[in-house]
């Protein structure tokens, strides 16, 4: 659980809570255990019943990019022709990718994006797309991105409410080479947060207002995934 400095009362019964740790929120026991990377958006699970108080400036721009987004709600394409979902493996390095085992959790990352996937068994090239139906079992949102929205030294991200889901998600395509998947999800909110010396406060202090950022607005999102499988990352 990220240590929490303080939670206080607002007005029309608000709660405030600040994080300590540069993130917003706890990291859910299962993740916590596979000491995933690149899981961020899952640190704000706790905050599915609370909202945070941050950067004035950051959450009006947050409000004005949700504004921009109409009817539609949140649409995103995950593609990419360079390094794709990569096993766990080569992100932990006390696991042996000659491994079966290292093949049942996929990771991707980059700059503006992460996404984990998890089946239920592990995967292998020659596998036929419903076979990995049969065993796909979760897919995290754990970073997302956010075109016209941009700060400075900012990252931004829509949050879903769990850490991980299946539900309203289908592979559409499996090559061994590369999977295809379209998510359609509920946001709950948008949150932002800024890296710096000065938002990395002493594990009995409160991250800094200037730091962080949320605006909780219901988000529909539509996610088309197109990635290669079994990278290097």
């Amino acid at each position: 659980m990220v240590p929490v400095a303080s939670l206080r009362s607002q007005s029309a019964g608000e709660v405030v809570v600040k994080p300590t740790n540069g993130r917003a929120g706890a990291i859910p026991a299962k993740l916590r255990s596979t000491n995933l990377p690149c899981v961020y958006s899952a640190m704000i699970t706790l905050l599915f019943a609370v909202a945070l108080a941050g950067h004035p400036d950051a959450e009006a721009q947050i409000r004005g990019w949700l504004e921009g987004l109409g009817a539609e709600g949140y649409r995103a394409e995950v593609r990419t022709d360079g390094p794709g979902f990569a096993p766990y493996c080569h992100f932990n390095g006390s696991i042996d990718c000659a491994e079966d085992l290292a093949a049942h959790l996929f990771i991707f990352t980059d700059e503006e994006r992460s996404l984990t996937l998890v089946f239920s068994e592990p995967l292998s090239p020659a596998m036929s797309l419903d076979d990995v139906r049969t065993r796909f079992q979760s897919i995290a949102l754990d970073r997302l991105p956010t075109p016209g929205l941009k700060r400075d030294g900012w990252r931004f991200s829509p949050r879903t409410p769990v850490s991980s889901f299946s539900e309203g998600v289908e592979v559409t395509a499996y090559t061994g080479e590369r999977i295809q998947l379209t998510v359609d999800t509920r946001f709950y909110a948008v949150s932002g947060d800024r890296g710096g010396d000065d938002c990395s406060p002493p594990a009995d202090g409160s991250m800094p207002e200037h730091c962080y950022a949320q605006v909780r607005q219901k988000l529909r999102g539509r996610i088309a995934v197109n990635l290669p499988m079994f990278s290097t990352p």
